[in-house]
């Protein structure tokens, strides 16, 4: 029988920017949401403060300045790059591997290794050639490796979590806590008498069913140590890939409004070829605020295009289109982006024989040419960044993907 292990990144967000700075180790950071608008990521030492996660940081400001606490703008590059070093060494310690979010990932290990010392030496190998911290919980299931990875983080970084451990524990755990359980299940399991695991646990089956239809049948498997899928070392294409951010300040130009636009067209279709995918249809979303007098206002336009393609100029060319046909001056724009929807596998195909003919190839070579030398390398809409619109005061730069960024270490 094989268990299931899930590596977490600790404070994820927070450890991406101490990487580069180890004088902040021990010191409270945070990290803040586009346009610096809320508290998204905190260390410990800010937790420990009793600041909630999502707070407006106008709403804590004087606090973090009295206490010293060190402020981050988000810095996605650096932290999409890092996720994929953590995946990049997991994937060749562990057999089957299938990443979960930008900081979780799932693997399976087999009976005879569910050792604490093979186990640790994954977290130690993950953590000595990224850089990051890692937590990793151990258990027969997924439901149960969470539960496994969140002991791990309140005790010594690495959990298994034995049947014995699990029997004991499911008795207090609060049902609303486990993974998956949102509050509609949570309540509706409160109501029927069901508030821990061991509740769940020991109800009759058939009964579940009834009640909570497959949901709970497959949450009560999950519990009892019986997997309830299996483990694919391969998450299947997205439904969906957004690229959105709101501005800084309200805008009506229409040349502000072309860059923030495109910049969100390149990012969105370049997480496309990424994907080894493509897409037949998206939204174009430019919009005021939702709380101003023009919130009725906006731009929401569906694109159908007449195949599917992952050719980053094909989606700017009908994303200008629908921007400069619909926009108006006079409209505090506040937020942009595209939508992309029809996502299928890029192999599987075919162009229809009087589709437009586009060199594919170009998109490959500038995929490559900004890898090796950034995202600004080459773009199709020239200096697209939407530095003039966005808040982003606390940016601690590209440090991993751009040649000017790299930090400069002096022996003294």
């Amino acid at each position: 029988m094989k268990w299931v292990g899930l590596l977490d990144c600790n404070n994820f967000f927070v450890s991406c920017e101490r990487l580069f700075r180890p004088d902040l180790a021990k010191q409270p950071v945070v990290v803040l949401s586009s346009n610096d608008g809320c508290v998204v990521a905190r260390s410990q030492e800010v937790k420990d403060m009793g600041i909630p996660m999502g707070v407006p940081y106008f709403k804590v400001k004087q606090e973090f300045e009295a206490a010293g606490v060190v402020v981050f703008s988000s810095n996605f590059t650096l932290y999409r790059d890092i996720s994929a070093r953590v995946m990049r060494v997991l994937r060749e310690e562990v057999e089957n591997m299938q990443q979960y979010s930008v900081d979780e990932a799932f693997f399976s290990v087999e009976e005879a290794d569910v050792r604490e010392a093979t186990i640790r030496h994954i977290k130690t190998t993950v953590e000595r050639k990224v850089g990051v911290p890692v937590s990793i919980g151990v258990a027969k299931t997924k439901t149960l490796a969470k539960v496994a990875n969140h002991r791990a983080k309140k005790g010594p970084g690495v959990c298994i979590l034995s049947d014995d451990m699990w029997q004991k524990e499911s008795k207090s755990v609060p049902i609303g806590t486990l993974w998956g359980v949102g509050g509609g299940l949570s309540r509706k399991c409160i109501d029927t008498g069901i508030s821990t695991p061991a509740d769940l646990m020991q109800a009759d089956s058939a009964q579940i069913a009834r009640v909570f239809g497959v949901v709970g049948v497959r949450l009560q498997s999950e519990l009892l140590g019986k997997p309830a899928e299996p483990l694919h070392s391969k998450i299947g294409l997205q439904h969906s890939i957004m690229s959105t951010r709101s501005f800084g300040e309200a805008t009506d130009d229409l040349s502000s409004l072309e860059k923030a636009l495109a910049h969100h067209v390149e990012h969105a279709t370049k997480e496309l070829r990424e994907m080894g995918a493509v897409a037949r249809s998206f939204k174009v979303l430019v919009r005021p605020s939702r709380f101003s007098d023009f919130a009725m206002q906006g731009i929401y336009e569906d694109v159908l295009l007449s195949e599917p393609t992952n050719d980053t100029r094909v989606f700017l060319t009908e994303a200008m289109r629908c921007l400069r046909s619909k926009h108006r001056t006079g409209i505090p724009y506040k937020k942009a982006g595209i939508i992309i929807f029809d996502i299928t596998d890029a192999a599987a195909t075919t162009s229809s024989l009087f589709g437009t003919v586009l060199d594919s190839g170009l998109m490959s070579v500038v995929d490559n040419i900004n890898k090796k030398f950034g995202s600004e390398g080459v773009s199709f809409f020239g200096n697209n960044k939407q530095h003039a619109l966005t808040k982003n005061a606390w940016n601690s730069g590209h440090k991993t993907t751009r040649w000017s960024d790299i930090p400069t270490v002096k022996a003294s």
